[in-house]
C-alpha cells in the first residue's frame, strides 16, 4: 500500500485530524490533567477482584 492509499484509509477511518483540531484537543487534555488528579485525590487507585467494575 502506498502512502497516498494509507492516508486515504486513515482519513476515511477518522484517524486523521486537522492541525487546528489536534491542537485544541491537546490543550483540552492538558487542562484536564490537574482536574483528574484532584478528583481521585492525587493518588493511585488500587483495584481488586470486587472493585473497579470488574466483570461478574
Amino acid at each position: 500500500m502506498d502512502s497516498t492509499a494509507a492516508k486515504a484509509h486513515h482519513d476515511a477511518a477518522g484517524m486523521l485530524v486537522d492541525a487546528e483540531v489536534l491542537t485544541t484537543l491537546e490543550k483540552a487534555v492538558e487542562e484536564e490533567k490537574p482536574r483528574a488528579k484532584r478528583a481521585d485525590g492525587g493518588g493511585r487507585r488500587i483495584c481488586g477482584p470486587d472493585s473497579c467494575g470488574s466483570p461478574s
